[in-house]
């Protein structure tokens, strides 16, 4: 069996500034038009299912804590579609980090590099499975601890988050060992819970720090949010 490197929680975050230091342009821009792009999708669906004129009435209702089945299939699906439409450009800002990180040329262009990619159908499948498997347990626990509020969030929102760190690698995985879906998946949980707190950890700062952006520019959370890519690629490289 493989042996499975541990994660320096220092050393990572030293090549995570390095990396984001030759990358917060590039990838900034990059991530900038991810989120047009989202943005785009996102007004299209409103207007097609709902209209601007219903959205504000609709979103005093939504709270998958509190939907039904049919409103929490279909809250489901929305969530799907939005993620496999952008997990591709994900993928694609991770490639800008490699080819930073290998002191190849960077270009906001590598953002569609995955898209009908040889590895496209495994970045689809992986996020297919990650956002089903999380909408599952969380909306069976809700429904289980429905009587008690505080455990009804709680607990659904701590397995949310260990969900997310187990399956953290599966797309550096998948577009950089060249693994199929299921052996990527089955080498991100072997791997991150032999490193699940130091993982946690620097997903944790690169979040806040992501997030800072938006505390001191408001939009510059397009030039600070993509250390979280950096951070995601130092910690492959690491246990590469």
């Amino acid at each position: 069996m493989e042996e499975i490197k541990k994660v320096d929680i220092g050393n990572t975050l030293n090549e995570t500034f390095e990396l984001f230091k030759k990358t917060f342009l590039t990838a900034g821009l990059a991530f900038g038009l991810l989120m047009i792009l989202v943005i785009g999708m996102a007004m299209v669906g409103i207007q097609f299912f709902v209209g601007f004129d219903n959205l504000p009435e609709l979103a005093k209702k939504i709270d998958p804590k509190t939907m039904d089945l049919k409103a929490s299939i279909i809250y489901y699906f929305v969530v799907l579609l939005f993620s496999i439409l952008i997990a591709p450009f994900n993928a694609g800002i991770l490639k800008i980090m490699d080819n930073a990180d290998k002191d190849e040329e960077i270009s906001t262009s590598n953002i569609f590099t995955y898209v009908n990619s040889k590895h496209y159908l495994d970045i689809i499948f992986a996020t297919f499975i990650n956002v089903s498997l999380s909408f599952i347990i969380n909306f069976g626990l809700q429904s289980i601890l429905a009587n008690n509020l505080i455990l009804s969030s709680l607990i659904p929102t701590l397995i949310s988050v260990v969900i997310s760190v187990f399956l953290f690698l599966v797309i550096p995985f998948i577009i950089f060992d060249e693994l199929d879906t299921i052996k990527a998946i089955n080498k991100s949980l072997q791997t991150c819970s032999k490193n699940f707190f130091p993982i946690l950890l620097l997903i944790i700062i690169s979040v806040i720090l992501g997030y800072v952006g938006i505390i001191a520019f408001c939009f510059g959370i397009i030039f600070t949010f993509p250390i979280y890519y950096a951070t995601q690629y130092c910690i492959y490289k690491a246990v590469k």
